[in-house]
């Protein structure tokens, strides 16, 4: 059975996007449980330290629980956590519930070379695979949806035209998140539509983002095209493809540890861009996987 490594990346260190990253390698297979977080309003710093030192205790358990004998164990395990800090993240408010207070969230939780990856709010999940084909480039698949007002308009619209600062508002306006005061809806997200179940292969890379890490993309993608976006650039995938190839990470002769560059290379290119528009820069974190 193969085993899942990772790489984490987070920009600014003491910036208010997180990761959350744990792994226990058994003789026959790994257990893996990494999330990203992207705050949400504003909590005192020692509330989000506390706060992330009991997810990190949570991912730490279920790695090492034995009687979690399979990827559904884990993920209900998970799941379950997941649900109770919800309860707790809008039970303890700090805007009093007048105005949106708790993270985004992306979460791949690994058994052998088995991923399920679950989301609420706008991080984002992409799936990396080589193509068999020598000279061909790579497959880049987005996994998950953004649960905010400028996915929906675009899933709909297929192609639209932006006023100026349209986008921004739309992106920042969240329709699910994690601390979101409707319980029974987070747990029917979780459990029953949103989620997506990776049998990794390998060389295979799955990738978790905050916005931070490819919204400069798609904004700079809209600019380019006069403040009109298609399904296409929104979603990134030909464009994280393209980039991906021309950087050669899944060439057969690359570097064993070649792909932990993939993530750091990409934010390269998009502090290039964040360098000319500075309204652009957000806090990023990520985590890639990787089957080995």
């Amino acid at each position: 059975m193969m085993h899942i490594e990772f790489e984490t990346f987070k920009r600014p260190v003491f910036g208010s996007d997180y990761h959350v990253s744990c792994t226990r390698r058994l003789d026959d297979h790994s257990r893996t449980v990494t999330m990203v977080l992207d705050t949400i309003g504003h909590h005192p710093i020692r509330h989000v330290r506390r706060f992330l030192r009991s997810v990190r205790a949570d991912a730490a358990r279920i790695c090492a629980d034995e009687s979690h004998g399979n990827l559904e164990d884990m993920d209900q395990a998970l799941t379950e956590r997941i649900l109770a800090h919800n309860e707790y993240i809008w039970r303890n408010n700090p805007m009093e519930n007048s105005r949106p207070a708790g993270f985004c969230l992306a979460t791949a939780v690994g058994f052998g070379n088995t991923l399920r990856c679950k989301w609420l709010g706008d991080c984002r999940v992409y799936h990396l695979r080589p193509d068999p084909t020598p000279g061909n480039p790579p497959a880049v698949t987005l996994l998950s949806t953004d649960h905010n007002r400028l996915y929906e308009l675009v899933a709909t619209e297929g192609t639209y035209t932006f006023l100026k600062n349209e986008m921004t508002e739309m992106s920042r306006s969240l329709t699910l998140y994690w601390g979101k005061p409707e319980q029974p809806l987070i747990e029917n997200i979780l459990t029953q539509q949103q989620q997506a179940t990776i049998e990794m292969q390998p060389r295979d890379c799955v990738v978790l983002l905050t916005d931070g890490g490819f919204l400069p993309l798609v904004r700079s993608a809209m600019e380019r095209s006069h403040f009109k976006l298609t399904k296409e650039q929104f979603r990134l995938e030909d464009i994280l493809a393209t980039f991906i190839d021309k950087e050669q990470f899944f060439q057969a002769d690359a570097a064993a540890d070649r792909w932990r560059e993939i993530v750091p290379a990409i934010m390269r290119s998009i502090e290039k861009i964040t360098n000319r528009k500075s309204r652009y820069k957000d806090d990023i974190a990520a985590v890639t996987l990787r089957a080995t």
